[in-house]
Order: C-alpha cells, then structure tokens, then sequence
C-alpha cells in the first residue's frame, strides 16, 4: 500500500469511529458545523448586539465556515421594524440570493429564527439591515470549510409505492457527491424504520452506490430507507425513500362460492375465490377440478382479491372437488399461498309428480273409497328407485296426516284405493313427496278439493201446516247443499199426494243454477180448500261421489185456499241523490220494499249498468221487514248509472221497476237550499263586519272635545 493510500483509509476509519459511536451503522447527528443559535438585537440607533442594550456600530463581528448552517434570533430593540441581511458585494444593499436576508421583525421580546448556509467563498464581508441599510452593519467573516456531502436514492425513489416480499433480496441503488472530495471516499449507512421494526439494512459501506439487502420477515406498510453518508472531514449528507410495503405473509383463500360442502349446486354457476389480499393475477396461480371441468375462464375483480372461474356445464349430482394452489400475492416476487381445496354437488333433478286424482271438482262422500292416482317421475332415477309418502290435510294446510299404506312406497306406484276421511270440508288437500336416490326430494300439493260426510236436510214451500195456499202455487224444496239432480230431482223421490181424494198430482220438477232449490210445478191447478202432503224421499242424495243420502224423509202437510195468486208483488222504491261524486269512498245504497199478498216473495234482483258499460244482475238482501237493499260499488270515473229492480212472487207472478239513471260527476255536489241560506247570512255577516269597522274607524277621526276643566 501506497503512503497515499494508507494516509487516506486512516482517515475513513478515523471518519467511522468519530461518525458512528453510538448507533451502529448511523453517524451522529453532533457532527454536522453549525453557528447558533445566536441571540442578535437591531436598533436603527444603536447598530446591532448579542444583548438588548448592548448594541454598537459597527455591530459584534460574525466569523463562521464555509457551508455552515448559521442560526441567528433575531429581536428589534427598539420595535421598528428590521430585516437582517447579507451584503457579499459590500455595495449596502442586499441584492438577493446568494445574498441571505430574513423577513421582517420587529418585536424586542419574540425571536425570528432565520437559518441559511454560508455558501459563499470564504472572505471578510459585511451584515447590513436590508430596510435601514449600513446605517446598522457589522463584519462577516467565512472562513474555508469543508463541504458536506450529498446522497440521494434512487431505489426505492418514494414515487413508486413498492411492495416487496418479505425475505426476498432487493436492490438498493443511490446517488451521492461530495464537492470538495471524491464520492469513493465516502462512508455509506443503510437503515430502516417502520411500525414493525427497524435496524441496520448493511454493515458500513465506502464508495459503493448499491447493496442487495434480504428484507426482514415482517409486515409492515410504512417501512422507510434511510441513507447516511460522511467524508473523511466528518461532513454528512442524508436521504430517505418509503418502500412502503414489507409483506411476510402467505396468502389465503377466505371464502368460496359454493361453500365447502354444500349440495344442490347449479352446474352452470361460475366458482367465485376470495382471498384475504391482492394477488399476483398476471403470476403463476391454477384452480383445478376434480373431476375435470371444461372451458374454465378465469377473471379478476380490479382490486385482484376476488377470482371468477367460469366453466362448461358441470355434470349433475357429482361431488367436485376444487384446489386452489400456486398462487402468489401482489408482493414482489410474491408471498406463494399453500393449497386449498374445497367441494361441493351439484344439483339434480328433482323428481316430479302428476296427479290424475283427486281434481278440484272432486266432491267425495265422507267414508267412501276412492282410487288417488298419480305418477312420479325423475331424470337421473328410473320411477322404481323413488320413495314416495303422501299424507292429507282437511284445513288446506299443516298439520298434514299420513295415509296408512302411503309412507315409503316404491316410485312405480300409481295407484291406491283410499278410505275416505269423515270430514266435511271444501279444502281437503293431498300433499305427495317423491325423494331420488341423492336425497333430492320434490313435492306437490293437490288441488283443494271437496269432502261431504254430512247429511242433507229440506225445507219447503209451503211449508209444514200452511193454509190458504194458492191454486196456483208451486211446490219449492230448498235443501241444505248441492244435490245430487239426476237422482233427486225424480217424481219417487219428490211427489205430491191430494190426501182429500188420495190421488197423485203429477208435476213437473226443475232445478235451480246451484241444484239446492227444487221447484215442483202441479199440471193442473191445486183443487181449492183441499189437504195435501208433499213427499221428498229419504233417498234423496246430496252431489258428493257417491252420495249421502238424506236418511229420513221429509213430509209436509199444507192446505189450498179458494183462489189462485195472479196479482205480482208490489215494489216502493226512492232513487238515491242523483249527484254522485267520483272517487267518493261510500258505496251507492239501493234500497226496496217488496211485499206480495197471495204466495209471497219469492226473488228480488237489481239489474244495473255501470259507467263502464258492464251489465250486472244481483239478487237483493232482505235486510229487515219486508226491505231489500244492495250498495253499488263508488264508481271510479264519471259516467252515468241506469238500475231497474225486479221481484217475482212464488208462483212465477213478475214486476219491474221504470229504469233509474244516476249522473256520476267530477266535481263536488252543489249546495242544498238550507247552505245556500247559510253562505247568505254569512255574506251579510261579513258585510255588517266591514260597516262597523268602517264606522269605528270614522269616529276615530272626528276631533275630541276639550278635556273639562279642573275642579278647585
């Protein structure tokens, strides 16, 4: 080694021991030439001083070296304002950079810290007030010095947001210059600082301008770089670059969709992946299917955490499984994530049911026995390999019973011979399962329909012990529900016998719409003040398949009068207003008092045409006595409503009213005689009001008389 040389590593290692005492790899922040900070006051009348009252002109000399950091604070003794200034070309006047001058200050209490380097070469200048010029000055001396050294990174840079992986070797590279000294004879510190740790990056480096640093295991978004570097002299120059990001941690799926052993999947849905952070998506990475899937299209959400997997058609009711391997988070090069499968089944069909019977028109006698037919049917399973229960419900709903015979049976059953509740209910359901061989069950609920166990009744016009019926009358048997007409509506089963002369009066016999009134109509008039009995047979059934039969005859005994009834009812009838408001939430009430002498009333009907034109034919309550009423739904729009009523008696004698037509208007009804006195005396009222304020206010303005005098 050259004396040169030797001279030059002495003086490195000099620098290191001096730099670098207490922290290993860091130099001390004392060794840094500074000036201050130094108390300074300025006085237009008295120059400038270290003290207040101390000061002189020309002001206390400043010597310092060359580049360094000079901290003056400074104060107005005298509370005019000042400006201190550096005068390099001792021409009085601060004429700008290089030439330093402060803000203004004027306060002789608060300090103005002004801090700037003293760059220029080194010579014996002066300070001046930039405001009051060298009426207030003072020497500045710079001596030589030794210029501190600059370093700047350039991996990382602070621009781009790295983020590297933990363990993983990284380049670090700077720049760095030293202007009275080479950059190889410089001194390099690495460092680092985050929430999570901090230390040494590498041992003390000379004239290097890169290291290769293996990043620590940790997880952190904050890490910084710091730089140090000195010259033999001691002078330092320092820089520091976020990373940010140190990442140590794998990544790891967080969520699947389908879930890990969930059944009943869609084959065609896509695979959804959520991993707990970004992911390399460009990086290595494989999502296989076990057994194999086609068509597999991968996609990524913009924040690379959640991972598509579309695919062709899976097959159904086969158990996947799906492994998720190889992929590497967004870390450079990347944190690499340990397998992770999960499975899942796809969907099957479910079986399917047909139902022949029951049907919603089924009506079936309680206790009878009936054949429920139905077909089950499945893609993935032959109808044999299916287990099907059926249970039944009187109310339409739970609770269900189960059918004896009907718990379990093999799927090719179609067919069963069923004992019919005794209920009486017109929302008995079945409700049928089907289960396949992956446990994939389907389920139909049956139409409601009827089931009748009980018995019909008859009552009869005229009824039992009638007197003074018509001639003409016919006989009615209502009865307690639908009948069975084919069978019922016959001359041995409903008959009427004249007990007087013991013979048969034939009649002809007819239904109504709903087949529970039976109207018998004599071929020849009734013979007068003669004793009948009419007949319905204990056969009578009602319309449930097969039928229950009445049980118990009814008979009933009556007598005729002299006369026929030719004369029809008689009907007092009052139109409502006939201004109806649109939209008015009352219905429009119809009300009606029929009365007929002879039979009676039998019927009474409203025949009404709404605004829309629709025709509607209603039957009218009896409400109480001998009135009939029925409310007309509030119209909906403007229009016009026309209504007839019509009433006919027993024996088929008819009447109808004229035809009434109502005007449904838009606005409001117009006001009765009594608002109209009303609105008039309130008109008045108003009237009066203004009069007497108007005389108030006349007599407001007419002069007062003189106050009377004073009584002594």
């Amino acid at each position: 080694m050259s004396s040169s040389h030797a001279q030059l590593a002495v003086a490195v290692a000099c620098a290191i021991a001096v730099l670098a005492p207490g922290v290993a790899g860091v130099p001390t922040e004392s060794s840094e030439p500074r000036y201050g900070p130094q108390d300074l006051f300025g006085s237009l009348a008295r120059g400038w001083g270290f003290t207040n009252g101390g000061e002189t002109k020309p002001g206390p000399p400043i010597t310092v070296s060359r580049f360094e950091s000079v901290t003056l604070v400074l104060r107005s003794s005298d509370g005019l304002p000042h400006t201190w200034a550096l005068d390099l070309n001792m021409n009085g006047n601060n004429d700008g950079p290089p030439e330093n001058e402060s803000v203004p200050f004027s306060s002789p209490t608060t300090g103005l810290v002004f801090t700037f380097v003293a760059t220029a070469p080194p010579g014996v200048y002066q300070y001046i007030c930039g405001i009051h010029g060298t009426t207030m000055s003072g020497s500045f001396t710079i001596l030589a010095g030794n210029a501190p050294p600059t370093a700047s990174l350039t991996i990382p840079d602070g621009i781009v947001q790295n983020r590297w992986t933990g363990g993983s070797s990284h380049r670090l590279a700077w720049t760095m210059n030293d202007p009275d000294g080479l950059p190889s004879q410089l001194a390099v510190w690495l460092n680092f600082t985050s929430s999570a740790s901090s230390g040494p990056i590498s041992p003390p480096l000379f004239g290097a301008t890169f290291f290769d640093w293996t990043l620590p295991m940790i997880d952190a978004t904050d890490v910084t770089v710091h730089i140090d570097v000195a010259d033999p002299p001691g002078a330092t120059g320092t820089d520091a670059e976020l990373v940010p990001t140190i990442d140590s941690t794998p990544p790891a799926v967080m969520s699947t969709v389908p879930q890990d052993g969930v059944r009943g999947v869609d084959p065609a849905a896509d695979v959804v992946i959520t991993f707990g952070e970004a992911i390399a998506t460009l990086g290595p990475g494989t999502v296989t299917f076990n057994p194999p899937a086609g068509g597999l299209s991968p996609s990524w959400n913009p924040a690379g955490t959640v991972l598509t997997v579309g695919h062709a058609p899976l097959q159904r009711a086969m158990v996947y499984t799906v492994t998720v391997s190889d992929f590497r988070d967004a870390s450079d090069p990347g944190n690499p994530m340990s397998p992770f499968p999960f499975s899942f089944t796809t969907a099957n069909d479910a079986p399917t049911i047909a139902l022949t019977q029951p049907t919603a028109a089924s009506r079936w006698s309680g206790g009878s026995t009936h054949d429920l037919q139905w077909t089950a049917t499945d893609t993935e399973d032959p109808a044999g390999a299916l287990t099907v229960w059926v249970n039944y419900s009187a109310t339409g709903g739970a609770p269900f019973s189960p059918i004896p015979g009907l718990q379990g049976v093999p799927g090719d059953t179609t067919t069963f011979p069923w004992g019919v509740p005794t209920d009486t209910t017109g929302t008995a359901v079945l409700r049928f399962t089907a289960e396949d061989t992956m446990g994939e069950a389907g389920t139909l609920l049956s139409a409601a329909f009827a089931i009748d166990s009980t018995a019909p009744t008859a009552t009869s016009i005229p009824a039992q012990g009638a007197a003074n019926v018509v001639l003409n009358a016919n006989v009615v048997v209502t009865f307690s529900e639908r009948m069975n007409a084919a069978a019922t509506g016959v001359a041995a089963v409903v008959s009427l016998f004249d007990v007087d002369r013991g013979a048969w009066s034939p009649m002809t016999l007819s239904w109504d719409g709903a087949e529970r009134v039976l109207t018998g109509n004599p071929l020849a008039d009734l013979s007068p003040t003669t004793h009948y009995r009419l007949f319905v047979n204990g056969s009578a059934l009602d319309a449930s398949d097969p039928g229950n039969p009445m049980g118990g005859a009814y008979n009933a005994d009556f007598n005729t009068s002299a006369t026929a009834d030719l004369e029809p009812p008689v009907i007092v009838h009052t139109p409502p207003n006939n201004h109806i408001p649109v939209g008015d939430p009352s219905p429009i009430t119809i009300t009606a008092i029929v009365t007929d002498a002879g039979s009676g009333v039998a019927f009474v009907w409203i025949n009404y045409t709404d605004v829309d034109g629709a025709v509607h034919n209603v039957t009218m309550t009896l409400t109480t006595g001998d009135t009939y009423g029925f409310e007309i739904p509030d119209p909906e729009r403007t229009g016009t409503i026309t209504y007839f009523l019509y009433a006919k008696d027993g024996v088929g004698n008819g009447r109808r009213t004229a035809n009434v037509t109502l005007t449904v208007h838009a606005d409001e009804p117009p006001p009765s005689d009594d608002a109209t006195v009303l609105i008039a005396a309130g008109i008045l009222l108003i009237v009066a009001g203004i009069a007497a304020a108007a005389f108030l206010l006349w007599r407001r303005k007419k002069p007062e008389p003189p106050p009377a005098p004073p009584t002594s």
